[in-house]
């Protein structure tokens, strides 16, 4: 099977929220993957207190509740530490330019934390 030849690091992530409306909602798990050129990988998952409940639906979906997030930091408090996994990658997971992508641009906004898609390349399953 052929390997995957990566010109620069590609980001693999997906994100668990308490909606589905990136401006409303907020995200409340985060999990990436990073994939370097040389081959190399590292995996890390964050958890966020979104600042308002999770509906009993978002919880029925992906099983978060209020009390899993309760201690857990901000994401404007791990805004550059999340922006330090995504620096120079493209982009890939499922569904993430109609939700993913939008959603942590606007978190990424509201923490007054400059993001950018310019120069990515976005693969989305």
């Amino acid at each position: 099977m052929p390997q995957l030849e990566l010109q620069r690091p590609l980001v693999i992530f997906d994100i668990e929220s308490t909606g589905t409306d990136p401006m409303r909602d907020r995200i409340i798990d985060l999990a990436v993957i990073r994939l370097e050129p040389d081959r190399s990988r590292s995996a890390r998952e964050f958890r966020f207190n979104p600042g308002q409940p999770i509906p009993p639906a978002a919880t029925a979906i992906h099983g978060i509740t209020d009390e899993d997030v309760r201690n857990a930091p901000r994401f404007e408090e791990r805004a550059s530490e999340v922006d330090w996994w995504f620096r120079d990658a493209d982009l890939a997971g499922f569904n993430i330019v109609r939700f993913d992508v939008p959603i942590l641009g606007a978190e990424f906004k509201r923490a007054n934390h400059p993001f950018s898609l310019r120069h990515r390349r976005l693969v989305d399953a």
